[in-house]
């Protein structure tokens, strides 16, 4: 059983088993979390998110509400990390209930936080690694359902929790599961992160006072292997899907002023999806470069563009009518 086998690797696990470069990755996930948070303070919806809890009440936010208000924060301009084999954004929602709660508690010691953090890193991932790609072709958006989840087990590592009070606190996060890809291209996609954090500091906190849930949830896990070594860090501001076809229109770029070209010079630009180049860890770029490169042709001989990228490009980005900045952020045709 998934819940009970990540419950008690969770209450197990401590700092002096942490690996050095584990450590590493965790501070540097970290940094990159506080720079992607102070960067959205004062940017819409975050702000609103902020006045809204406002108008509730006056006094200083609670555990929960700073949870919400710091994740949404963190995933306005969509620079979150990445865990490419299932594309969950792991860091914001740890991150944010690990640092509401350690406020709530007074404080608490660095190594406790670290150790925290890759519990709840580690099992939101393992988790996602289970329902990964079905979950998310359904229409789930993966980082709030399991980031609930993988908050629960470091709030629950924060707290002490022990084993089977850990395992109503995932049991308890993960009847709480929210997030639909249906609201990508609207601030409710922010809203997401910002509400799996809550539900999961809640479920850590039910748990600690005798809450229970079912201890029969059940969901793959691979244990033995740092999920959070294989973290990774956006260059772009939106989408990952997006960040071939960046990638490529920045090579081409530097390929046509290299040869005296300039945009007006291109006579059309087609893009066409295929799932091989991405599952075989290709980029438009790599296309676009080495394989001209090969057959002796360089920027000069270009007539049009072909990039072929991941099946999810069109389904994600592809509104044809972008209404604002955040549904252009994620588009295509605005990129390219």
């Amino acid at each position: 059983m998934a819940t009970e086998r990540i419950a008690s690797w969770a209450v197990d696990l401590s700092y002096a088993s942490l690996p050095p470069e584990v450590i590493q990755a965790a501070v540097n996930s970290f940094y990159n979390w506080v720079g992607r948070a102070l960067g959205g303070v004062n940017q819409h919806p975050r702000s609103w998110a902020t006045k809204a809890r406002r108008v509730s009440a006056r006094a200083r936010p609670d555990a929960s509400h700073a949870a919400l208000i710091n994740d949404i924060a963190s995933h306005v301009h969509d620079y979150d990390d990445t865990h490419l084999a299932t594309i969950i954004h792991p860091m914001g929602p740890v991150a944010s209930a690990l640092l509401a709660q350690a406020e709530a508690l007074g404080g608490v010691k660095g190594e406790d936080f670290i150790v925290a953090l890759v519990a709840g890193i580690e099992a939101q991932c393992k988790l996602g690694l289970g329902v990964w790609p079905k979950h998310y072709d359904i229409g789930w958006h993966i980082t709030s359902t399991v980031g609930s989840i993988g908050a629960a087990v470091a709030v629950g590592k924060l707290m002490r929790l022990q084993r089977t009070p850990m395992q109503h606190a995932i049991s308890i996060a993960a009847t709480q599961v929210t997030g639909l890809r249906e609201m990508f291209g609207s601030d409710t996609k922010l809203f997401h992160v910002g509400r799996a954090v809550q539900n999961g500091l809640l479920a850590a906190v039910l748990a600690a006072r005798g809450y229970t849930g079912s201890l029969g949830h059940r969901s793959a896990a691979r244990l033995g292997v740092w999920e959070i070594a294989a973290n990774t860090f956006k260059p772009f501001p939106c989408g990952i899907v997006v960040h071939p076809i960046i990638d490529a229109c920045i090579q081409l770029h530097h390929e046509m002023a290299d040869a005296g070209f300039t945009v007006t010079d291109i006579a059309s630009v087609h893009a066409r999806l295929h799932h091989e180049m991405a599952d075989a860890g290709f980029t438009a770029t790599d296309i676009l470069h080495h394989e001209m490169a090969d057959a002796g042709f360089t920027a000069t001989d270009i007539v049009s563009v072909h990039a072929r990228v991941h099946p999810l490009v069109l389904e994600l980005t592809g509104k044809k009518t972008p209404q604002d900045g955040l549904q252009a952020k994620d588009n295509l045709s605005c990129h390219i």
